[in-house]
C-alpha cells in the first residue's frame, strides 16, 4: 500500500490545495484499511483519468432556509462537497430537521468517514481510561498499595504521557465536538443530561444490585467480606475500571465544551473531586455514601465557585476555599464515626 506522503504527492499534483490534499488523503487511507478499495487509493487514479477536473472549485451554500438547504458543487469533488455541508451544520447545527440537496457532485462516503473519526476518538478516550483503571485496580490488589498512592502516581503517568503526546500545545478539535456540550434538550445541555443519567444509574447499581453492594460491603470491612466466602479483588478491579472509563467520558465533554484538547485542562480536579464527594456525604473511611449524594456534593461545590468568582476571588482565594472545604468535610465525617 502506497505510504501517506506518496498519496500526498499524487494528489497535490492534481493541483489541490493543502486542506483538501489532507482531506482526501485520510479519506482515501481510511477507506483502504477498511478494506473498502472501491473508496480507497483506486479512487486516485480515478482522479487522475478524470477531464475538465477543477480542483480549485468550491462548493457553496445558496440557499439557506429554516428547514431547507441547498449546496452547488461548482464543479468540486463530492468528497469536498460533502466535507463542506457536515462542516457547516457542525458549526451552525439545525433547531429541527432539515433537508439539504447538493448539487453538481459525486456522492461519497465522507460523512460516514467523518462519523467514525469522531466515534472512534471518543472510543479511544474512554478505552484508554478503562485501561489505566484496570491498571490502577492490578496494582493495588496484587501488591496492596494504597489506592490513593497508585493513582496519584497514574495522575502524574498521564499527564506527561499527555504533554509528550501534544508536545504541550493544545491541540483544536473545532466544530466537529463542540456540538456534543452546546446541543439542549428542554433548555438543559446533554452533558448535564448525560450527567443525570449516569447518577440515576449509578444509583441503582450501587444500591439494587449485587456488585454494589458488594462495593459497598468491601469500602465498610474487606476482611468481614473475605471470610464470608467473597473475594473482593475482582470488585476492586471492576471499580477502578469503572472510574477510568467515567474519567475518558469526562475528558471527552471537557474536550467539546473547549472545541480543544488542552494537556492542561482538569489540573486541580482532583482536590475538586475529593471535595464535592466529601461534602455529598461519602465517607473517606470507605463503607458510607451515594451517587446521588455525590451529585449533590457536586452541586454545592459549583455554586460555591460560581459565587467566590461572582464575589471576585481570585484563584489562590478560591484554592484557600476548596481546600478548607475538603478539611471541615473530613473533620464531620471523623465527628461522625465517632457517634
Amino acid at each position: 500500500m502506497l505510504a501517506a506522503v506518496q498519496v500526498e504527492e499524487r494528489i497535490r499534483a492534481l493541483g489541490f490545495s493543502e486542506e483538501d490534499t489532507r482531506t482526501l488523503t485520510d479519506h482515501f487511507l481510511d477507506a483502504e484499511r477498511r478494506g473498502k478499495r472501491g473508496h480507497g487509493l483506486a479512487r486516485i487514479d480515478w482522479l487522475e483519468s478524470l477531464t475538465g477536473l477543477d480542483p480549485s472549485a468550491e462548493p457553496e451554500c445558496v440557499v439557506a432556509e429554516a428547514c431547507y438547504e441547498r449546496w452547488e458543487g461548482r464543479g468540486a469533488l463530492g468528497y469536498l462537497t460533502l466535507g463542506a455541508i457536515c462542516a457547516g451544520q457542525l458549526e451552525d447545527p439545525p433547531e429541527a430537521a432539515r433537508l439539504i440537496v447538493a448539487h453538481d457532485c459525486f456522492p461519497t462516503g465522507m460523512l460516514g468517514y467523518w462519523a467514525r473519526r469522531i466515534a472512534a476518538g471518543g472510543l479511544l478516550a474512554v478505552l484508554t481510561g478503562l485501561a489505566c483503571g484496570a491498571l490502577n485496580g492490578l496494582l493495588t490488589v496484587r501488591f496492596a498499595i494504597p489506592s490513593f498512592i497508585v493513582t496519584l502516581g497514574m495522575l502524574e503517568v498521564a499527564r506527561g504521557a499527555t504533554y509528550l503526546i501534544t508536545r504541550s500545545q493544545t491541540q483544536y478539535v473545532g466544530a466537529r465536538v463542540e456540538t456534543l456540550a452546546e446541543g439542549a434538550v428542554l433548555g438543559l445541555s446533554l452533558p448535564f443530561l448525560a450527567a443525570v443519567g449516569l447518577v440515576a444509574l449509578g444509583q441503582f447499581v450501587l444500591s439494587r444490585t449485587v456488585f454494589g453492594r458488594y462495593a459497598a460491603a468491601i469500602g465498610t470491612n474487606e476482611e468481614a467480606v473475605r471470610l464470608a466466602g467473597i473475594d473482593p479483588r475482582p470488585v476492586k478491579v471492576a471499580v477502578f475500571m469503572l472510574a477510568g472509563a467515567l474519567a475518558g467520558l469526562a475528558g471527552i465533554v471537557n474536550t467539546a465544551r473547549l472545541g480543544a484538547a488542552d494537556p492542561n485542562a482538569g489540573i486541580g480536579f482532583e482536590l475538586q473531586a475529593i471535595a464535592a464527594v466529601v461534602v455529598g456525604g461519602t465517607s473517606l473511611m470507605g463503607g458510607r455514601g451515594s451517587v446521588v449524594g455525590s451529585f449533590l456534593g457536586v452541586l454545592v461545590i459549583a455554586v460555591l465557585a460560581s459565587g467566590l468568582a461572582q464575589a471576585g476571588a481570585q484563584e489562590p482565594a478560591k484554592r484557600l476555599v476548596t481546600g478548607a472545604v475538603i478539611v471541615a468535610a473530613a473533620v464531620a465525617d471523623a465527628l461522625r464515626r465517632r457517634q
